[in-house]
Protein backbone atom coordinates (compact mmCIF):
# COMPACT_ATOMS: atom_id res chain seq x y z
CA UNK A 1 0.00 0.00 0.00
CA UNK A 2 1.79 3.37 -0.85
CA UNK A 3 2.17 5.71 2.30
CA UNK A 4 3.52 8.89 2.61
CA UNK A 5 3.27 11.72 4.64
CA UNK A 6 1.71 15.43 5.23
CA UNK A 7 4.81 17.81 6.22
CA UNK A 8 4.59 21.29 7.49
CA UNK A 9 8.15 21.71 8.75
CA UNK A 10 6.61 21.97 12.20
CA UNK A 11 8.03 19.29 15.46
CA UNK A 12 5.61 17.02 15.21
CA UNK A 13 5.07 16.60 11.73
CA UNK A 14 8.76 16.28 10.96
CA UNK A 15 9.47 13.84 13.97
CA UNK A 16 6.72 11.67 12.30
CA UNK A 17 8.42 12.02 8.61
CA UNK A 18 12.29 11.36 10.21
CA UNK A 19 11.20 8.23 12.20
CA UNK A 20 9.58 7.20 8.63
CA UNK A 21 12.36 7.81 6.66
CA UNK A 22 14.68 6.24 9.22
CA UNK A 23 12.14 2.86 8.75
CA UNK A 24 12.68 2.93 5.10
CA UNK A 25 15.28 2.37 2.26
CA UNK A 26 13.28 4.32 -0.33
CA UNK A 27 12.65 7.62 -0.40
CA UNK A 28 9.38 8.62 1.49
CA UNK A 29 6.91 10.42 -0.45
CA UNK A 30 5.64 13.92 1.43
CA UNK A 31 3.34 16.44 0.67
CA UNK A 32 3.18 20.11 1.96
CA UNK A 33 0.74 22.80 1.33
CA UNK A 34 2.02 26.59 0.65
CA UNK A 35 0.24 30.38 0.61
CA UNK A 36 1.46 33.28 -0.91
CA UNK A 37 0.86 35.33 2.17
CA UNK A 38 4.46 34.62 4.21
CA UNK A 39 2.14 35.39 7.57
CA UNK A 40 0.75 31.73 6.93
CA UNK A 41 3.38 30.03 4.75
CA UNK A 42 5.40 27.32 6.18
CA UNK A 43 6.52 25.65 2.42
CA UNK A 44 9.59 26.38 2.73
CA UNK A 45 10.26 24.72 6.65
CA UNK A 46 8.78 21.71 4.78
CA UNK A 47 10.88 21.92 2.16
CA UNK A 48 13.81 22.46 4.07
CA UNK A 49 13.12 19.42 6.26
CA UNK A 50 12.26 17.52 3.04
CA UNK A 51 15.87 18.58 1.93
CA UNK A 52 17.49 17.31 5.27
CA UNK A 53 15.87 14.44 5.26
CA UNK A 54 16.14 13.16 1.58
CA UNK A 55 12.12 12.92 1.29
CA UNK A 56 10.54 12.62 -2.13
CA UNK A 57 8.96 15.90 -1.15
CA UNK A 58 5.61 17.49 -3.38
CA UNK A 59 4.21 20.51 -3.01
CA UNK A 60 1.56 22.89 -4.22
CA UNK A 61 0.91 26.37 -3.71
CA UNK A 62 -2.56 27.44 -3.06
CA UNK A 63 -4.41 31.16 -4.52
CA UNK A 64 -7.38 32.41 -2.22
CA UNK A 65 -9.62 31.31 -5.57
CA UNK A 66 -8.51 27.51 -4.54
CA UNK A 67 -9.78 27.93 -1.10
CA UNK A 68 -12.74 29.34 -2.13
CA UNK A 69 -13.57 27.01 -4.28
CA UNK A 70 -13.22 24.07 -1.26
CA UNK A 71 -16.04 26.18 0.65
CA UNK A 72 -19.36 24.35 -0.70
CA UNK A 73 -17.56 21.10 -0.32
CA UNK A 74 -16.84 21.04 2.89
CA UNK A 75 -20.41 19.94 4.71
CA UNK A 76 -20.04 16.61 2.38
CA UNK A 77 -16.04 16.40 2.86
CA UNK A 78 -16.59 16.14 7.01
CA UNK A 79 -19.00 13.74 8.80
CA UNK A 80 -19.08 16.70 11.41
CA UNK A 81 -19.84 19.82 12.13
CA UNK A 82 -16.14 21.33 11.37
CA UNK A 83 -15.87 25.11 11.96
CA UNK A 84 -11.56 24.84 11.54
CA UNK A 85 -10.25 27.03 8.81
CA UNK A 86 -7.49 24.07 8.59
CA UNK A 87 -10.18 22.12 7.05
CA UNK A 88 -9.67 23.57 3.48
CA UNK A 89 -5.70 23.10 3.32
CA UNK A 90 -6.18 19.74 4.99
CA UNK A 91 -8.58 18.45 2.16
CA UNK A 92 -5.90 20.12 -0.18
CA UNK A 93 -3.24 18.23 1.00
CA UNK A 94 -5.08 15.38 1.14
CA UNK A 95 -6.37 15.75 -2.30
CA UNK A 96 -2.60 15.97 -3.45
CA UNK A 97 -1.32 13.25 -1.74
CA UNK A 98 -3.85 11.00 -2.99
CA UNK A 99 -2.03 11.10 -6.49
CA UNK A 100 0.79 9.13 -5.16
CA UNK A 101 -0.52 7.41 -2.21
CA UNK A 102 -3.20 5.29 -0.80
CA UNK A 103 -2.43 6.58 2.91
CA UNK A 104 -0.77 9.40 4.60
CA UNK A 105 0.19 10.05 7.94
CA UNK A 106 0.67 13.34 9.94
CA UNK A 107 1.46 15.57 12.95
CA UNK A 108 -2.02 16.20 13.47
CA UNK A 109 -3.18 15.78 17.62
CA UNK A 110 0.72 16.54 18.94
CA UNK A 111 0.11 20.01 20.01
CA UNK A 112 -3.31 18.81 21.51
CA UNK A 113 -1.81 15.63 23.67
CA UNK A 114 1.71 17.57 24.71
CA UNK A 115 0.01 21.35 24.85
CA UNK A 116 2.49 22.58 22.11
CA UNK A 117 0.50 25.96 21.19
CA UNK A 118 1.28 29.55 22.55
CA UNK A 119 -2.05 29.50 24.56
CA UNK A 120 -1.20 26.71 26.19
CA UNK A 121 1.59 28.27 27.49
CA UNK A 122 -0.32 31.57 28.14
CA UNK A 123 -3.03 29.68 30.23
CA UNK A 124 -0.67 28.95 33.12
CA UNK A 125 0.71 32.91 33.19
CA UNK A 126 -2.89 34.05 32.90
CA UNK A 127 -4.32 31.51 35.73
CA UNK A 128 -1.59 32.94 38.43
CA UNK A 129 -2.38 36.37 38.09
CA UNK A 130 -6.52 35.72 37.78
CA UNK A 131 -6.96 32.21 39.66
CA UNK A 132 -7.84 34.16 42.77
CA UNK A 133 -10.90 35.99 40.89
CA UNK A 134 -14.03 34.41 41.61
CA UNK A 135 -15.60 32.45 38.34
CA UNK A 136 -18.23 35.16 37.66
CA UNK A 137 -15.37 38.02 37.82
CA UNK A 138 -13.32 36.17 35.09
CA UNK A 139 -15.88 35.32 33.07
CA UNK A 140 -16.96 39.06 32.70
CA UNK A 141 -13.41 40.21 32.38
CA UNK A 142 -13.30 37.62 29.35
CA UNK A 143 -16.03 38.79 27.83
CA UNK A 144 -14.87 42.28 28.30
CA UNK A 145 -11.35 41.81 27.15
CA UNK A 146 -12.90 39.76 23.98
CA UNK A 147 -14.67 42.65 22.37
CA UNK A 148 -11.60 43.49 21.23
CA UNK A 149 -10.51 42.36 17.77
CA UNK A 150 -7.78 40.45 16.61
CA UNK A 151 -6.48 43.43 15.23
CA UNK A 152 -6.65 45.95 17.95
CA UNK A 153 -4.55 42.69 19.77
CA UNK A 154 -1.94 42.53 17.16
CA UNK A 155 -1.34 46.21 17.63
CA UNK A 156 -0.85 45.90 21.06
CA UNK A 157 1.43 42.85 20.77
CA UNK A 158 3.10 45.21 18.39
CA UNK A 159 4.09 41.86 15.85
CA UNK A 160 5.91 39.83 19.24
CA UNK A 161 3.64 36.76 18.54
CA UNK A 162 2.47 36.00 14.95
CA UNK A 163 -1.60 35.85 14.97
CA UNK A 164 -1.57 37.24 18.48
CA UNK A 165 -4.83 38.34 18.08
CA UNK A 166 -6.47 35.30 17.32
CA UNK A 167 -4.55 33.14 20.18
CA UNK A 168 -5.37 36.10 22.71
CA UNK A 169 -9.24 35.47 21.28
CA UNK A 170 -9.02 31.96 21.67
CA UNK A 171 -7.50 31.73 24.80
CA UNK A 172 -10.10 34.07 26.06
CA UNK A 173 -12.79 32.29 25.05
CA UNK A 174 -12.21 29.36 27.28
CA UNK A 175 -13.06 31.50 30.20
CA UNK A 176 -16.14 32.52 28.70
CA UNK A 177 -19.42 29.73 29.78
CA UNK A 178 -20.39 27.37 27.27
CA UNK A 179 -23.50 27.50 24.95
CA UNK A 180 -25.93 24.99 25.24
CA UNK A 181 -26.30 21.69 23.40
CA UNK A 182 -28.48 20.27 21.95
CA UNK A 183 -29.64 16.80 23.64
CA UNK A 184 -29.55 15.60 19.63
CA UNK A 185 -25.64 16.49 19.40
CA UNK A 186 -24.04 14.49 22.25
CA UNK A 187 -23.83 11.04 21.93
CA UNK A 188 -23.08 10.82 25.21
CA UNK A 189 -26.03 11.13 26.11
CA UNK A 190 -27.50 8.34 23.39
CA UNK A 191 -25.97 5.26 24.91
CA UNK A 192 -23.69 3.85 27.44
CA UNK A 193 -19.99 5.18 28.17
CA UNK A 194 -16.83 3.01 29.16
CA UNK A 195 -13.54 3.48 29.51
CA UNK A 196 -10.91 1.95 27.17
CA UNK A 197 -7.42 0.45 28.75
CA UNK A 198 -5.66 3.63 26.68
CA UNK A 199 -8.30 6.13 28.63
CA UNK A 200 -10.50 6.91 25.54
CA UNK A 201 -13.70 7.32 26.31
CA UNK A 202 -16.18 5.11 24.11
CA UNK A 203 -19.90 5.58 23.80
CA UNK A 204 -21.86 3.38 21.85
CA UNK A 205 -24.53 4.30 19.20
CA UNK A 206 -28.36 2.84 20.11
CA UNK A 207 -29.63 0.25 17.44
CA UNK A 208 -31.32 1.96 14.47
CA UNK A 209 -29.12 5.34 14.65
CA UNK A 210 -25.83 4.64 12.85
CA UNK A 211 -24.97 8.57 12.15
CA UNK A 212 -24.94 10.48 14.94
CA UNK A 213 -22.99 13.54 15.12
CA UNK A 214 -20.75 12.95 17.77
CA UNK A 215 -19.57 16.35 19.68
CA UNK A 216 -19.35 16.25 23.40
CA UNK A 217 -17.80 19.01 25.84
CA UNK A 218 -16.30 20.95 22.61
CA UNK A 219 -14.21 17.28 22.06
CA UNK A 220 -13.61 15.74 18.52
CA UNK A 221 -15.48 12.37 18.39
CA UNK A 222 -14.51 9.85 15.56
CA UNK A 223 -17.12 7.68 13.76
CA UNK A 224 -15.84 3.58 13.37
CA UNK A 225 -19.22 2.24 12.34
CA UNK A 226 -19.76 0.75 15.91
CA UNK A 227 -20.07 3.75 18.15
CA UNK A 228 -18.51 6.94 18.34
CA UNK A 229 -14.81 7.46 20.02
CA UNK A 230 -13.32 10.12 21.63
CA UNK A 231 -10.04 11.12 20.16
CA UNK A 232 -8.68 13.04 23.45
CA UNK A 233 -8.25 11.48 26.69
CA UNK A 234 -9.99 13.35 29.90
Amino acid sequence: MPLGAFLSGGVDSSTVVALMQAQSTQPIKTFSIGFHDEGFDEAQHARRVAAHLGTDHTELYLTEQDALEVIPRLPTIYDEPFADSSGIPTFLVAQLARQSVTVSLSGDGGDEFFGGYVRHQWAERLWQRVGWMPRPWRVGLAHGLTLLPPEAWNRLLAGRVRHGGDKVQKLLGCCKPAAPRPSTSSCARTGPRRRSAAGHCRTQNPPGRPHLFCLSGGQHFTHDGAGCRHLFAR
